[in-house]
């Protein structure tokens, strides 16, 4: 049989600004999250449904590391998602986010099975 398991390896936030992008103000964040299925497919959805972003947003074999899934997206200064005034503000250039990028690595495990 055949299982897959994610761990997150790294995770950092950078302060963000619409108008010019990560401006600083880099802090690592604690996501120790593990996600396991027996269908890589399903702990892509996983770590996308969890992060509430789109599947195809996933960074697969992120750096040429492979195995590598990087997940990208903005938080608040609460370290929660961005309300959509939020958001307004951000792209007006009046609030600055956190651009967050959560790494994990992805793992195949075979296992034997008593007879």
């Amino acid at each position: 049989m055949t299982n897959y398991i994610a761990k997150t390896t790294f995770s950092t936030a950078n302060e963000d600004n619409w108008e010019d992008g990560e401006i600083g103000n880099n802090i690592w964040k604690d996501y120790q999250m593990e996600f396991e299925s027996d269908n890589k497919n399903d702990i892509l959805e996983k770590i996308s449904n969890y992060h509430d972003v789109k599947i195809e947003n996933l960074e697969l074999n992120s750096c040429e590391e492979n195995g590598r899934v990087d997940v990208c997206f903005y938080e608040n200064a609460d370290g929660c998602s961005p309300t959509n005034r939020e958001l307004e503000l951000f792209k007006e250039n009046k609030l600055n986010l956190f651009s967050v990028r959560v790494s994990y690595q992805l793992y195949k495990i075979d296992t034997v099975s008593a007879i």
